[in-house]
């Protein structure tokens, strides 16, 4: 038994010139060891994952543990190729790391390593070009880099059927330019500038994927019984999740922007506000670097207007306690720690918490959702993984002290806009090494 188990290769071997051609296209050379480095430590995290093939291409990803299982986490993971390798997860990391993986498709490509004669086929399997139009997302950092906007990352890749391109002719001349490469386009500068233009675009790309998940529907008596791991050329039209993501983040945003900015107008009664926090309101994230007090003025003033026009019902403030007492006295209601989650969600009000408190309750905050969340980073809060911890809310607000700890100001950044924020293996050094390069 000891010597079967130490002839059998470990996953990390088996897949190392996958992620090293990863790395090399995805990094520039004096980057390519770290990024290296990063698609080791996802495949790393991969192994609390259990990867199972619900359809040729399509992966379904569940935790190990049961109780993580019964909580209903888990993620689809979408497999294109291995050569070279393209996947998509919905997850944020997939979005934030730019190496077009996570820990999600390490469980995928894990579970694919460990059975020899599929990945050989895998590797042999060249990815089809596409029969119709279709919409991708470009997760890699060099061109993440000279175009930091996540909705500028999209591409529409035309295919060999002109008659299926028809559907996609209105978004192609409103709101699409051609590239270097052929048949392939990207959005046009003037779709990005204004809230409006981008609107107008995230609708015309999601009525576009839903075409194309319409055709996969009438389809569906086509499918191959056989469960590969990579799609085959009668299979189904894969989904690309963090495309769909990025749709939903964005118009959620926008819907933001255009929400605030009628009720201006309505909440003009209440006083005008810094320049600073109608930013924060027309954005839905932002990070003041100075954590002084008109800093802090500045954040209540905001978090006041949202509480009155109604945009806010559940509010959480994680600050060190000496800071936690003006809060309290400037919020109409607090809720207590004490209460249950599933009491919680039905109260209207400001949850007070101290770094630490948030890190216990971790679990408590998942179920909670609040809808606006602000963060005061200290110089003596610990390097934690703080983006893990915050729940998403629709307004995000920190403020960093300049002498807080470079790792958590790096994880606050991440949770504030995991899709325009550089990743964790991206570092100060390694950009500079980059520009005198």
């Amino acid at each position: 038994m000891t010597s079967q188990r130490s002839s059998t290769p470990a996953a990390s071997d088996v897949l190392s010139p996958l992620l090293l051609a990863r790395a090399r296209a995805a990094a520039p050379p004096p980057l390519v060891s770290a990024a290296l480095h990063q698609l080791r430590r996802s495949l790393h995290e991969a192994r609390a994952w259990r990867a199972v093939v619900v359809e040729p291409g399509l992966v379904r990803v569940c935790p190990r543990s049961p109780r993580r299982r019964a909580r209903g986490e888990g993620e689809p993971v979408s497999l294109w190729s291995l050569r070279p390798l393209r996947a998509s997860c919905g997850c944020l990391e997939f979005a934030h790391l730019r190496l077009g993986i996570c820990a999600h498709v390490g469980a995928a490509l894990r579970a694919l390593a460990a059975r020899p004669r599929q990945l050989e086929r895998a590797l042999a399997r060249a990815q089809p070009p596409p029969r119709g139009p279709e919409l991708r997302w470009l997760p890699l950092l060099p061109s993440a880099e000279a175009e930091p906007d996540g909705l500028a990352r999209v591409r529409l890749h035309l295919g060999r059927d002109r008659r299926r391109n028809r559907h996609c002719a209105t978004l192609v001349e409103r709101w699409l330019e051609p590239t270097d490469e052929p048949r392939v386009l990207r959005p046009r500068a003037g779709a990005l500038a204004s809230p409006p233009a981008r609107s107008g675009l995230v609708h015309a790309l999601a009525r576009a994927l839903r075409v194309n998940a319409r055709r996969s529907a009438a389809r569906e008596g086509a499918r191959s019984p056989r469960r590969d791991w990579l799609p085959q050329r009668d299979s189904l039209p894969l989904r690309d999740w963090a495309l769909e993501r990025l749709l939903a983040d964005e118009l959620h945003r926008l819907v933001q922007v255009t929400t605030q900015a009628r009720s201006d107008a309505r909440a003009a009664r209440f006083g005008a506000l810094p320049a600073a926090a109608r930013d924060f309101l027309a954005a839905g994230h932002a990070a003041f670097e100075r954590a002084d007090e008109a800093a802090r003025r500045c954040a209540r003033a905001a978090a006041r207007r949202l509480w009155r026009t109604g945009h806010v019902g559940r509010s959480l403030v994680v600050a060190p306690e000496s800071r936690l007492a003006a809060w309290e006295r400037r919020w109409p209601a607090r809720i207590p720690l004490a209460r249950p989650p599933e009491r919680a969600g039905l109260v209207r009000g400001c949850l007070l918490l101290t770094p630490g408190e948030a890190r216990r309750h971790a679990r408590w905050l998942s179920t909670w959702e609040p809808d606006l969340v602000v963060v005061e980073c200290t110089r003596r809060d610990p390097a934690a993984a703080l983006d893990a911890v915050l729940p998403q809310a629709s307004w995000r607000l920190a403020l960093l002290h300049p002498g807080a700890d470079p790792g958590a100001r790096r994880s606050l950044r991440r949770w504030l806009d995991p899709w325009g924020t550089p990743p964790r293996w991206w570092s100060e050094t390694a950009g500079a090494q980059r520009g005198a390069a």
